[in-house]
């Protein structure tokens, strides 16, 4: 049986950026690795084009996904790059230091950035996530599927 939206499926995972190990359930690669994980498919509990690349997946089946930042954590984007009043810093968001590097989240928003330069009139913050224009590539094994409960 493949995967269909709604099943449970439990997986292991290894995902790559810029050639780069970024995480993984595999303990040779990652020794504080996580355990296998289970999610519902189609349900938008990973990333979309990792939800959307189960999909038809057989159990003990490997895949390669490459997942285009527009199925991943979007484009990069200029516009989500603020200046703001040092004066004023404080009053809007939460952060120990401003220091470069620092990340920060804006107290009326929730939204999450990173503090990328500060001089003595504007601190300059990009609320872009750290993967935004980033392709991913997850190397992923189905190992179980489970249909969801009926209804009694």
């Amino acid at each position: 049986n493949a995967v269909q939206s709604g099943d449970l499926i439990t997986l292991g995972y290894t995902t790559w950026v810029d050639g780069k190990l970024l995480d993984s359930t595999n303990k040779t690669l990652n020794p504080v690795s996580k355990v296998p994980i289970q999610v519902i498919a189609g349900k938008c509990q990973l990333i979309r084009g990792f939800d959307q690349g189960l999909i038809g997946l057989k159990r003990f089946e490997n895949a390669n996904l490459t997942i285009p930042p527009a199925l991943a954590y979007g484009e990069y984007s200029q516009d989500k790059i603020k200046a703001v009043r040092t004066t004023e810093f404080a009053t809007v968001f939460t952060v120990s230091a401003v220091v470069v590097g620092n990340k920060i989240q804006n107290e009326s928003s929730g939204e999450f950035g990173t503090i990328i330069a500060v001089n003595a009139t504007h601190t300059t913050i990009d609320f872009n996530p750290p993967l935004a224009g980033k392709t991913l590539v997850i190397d992923v094994r189905i190992l179980a599927i489970a249909k969801p409960q009926q209804a009694s």
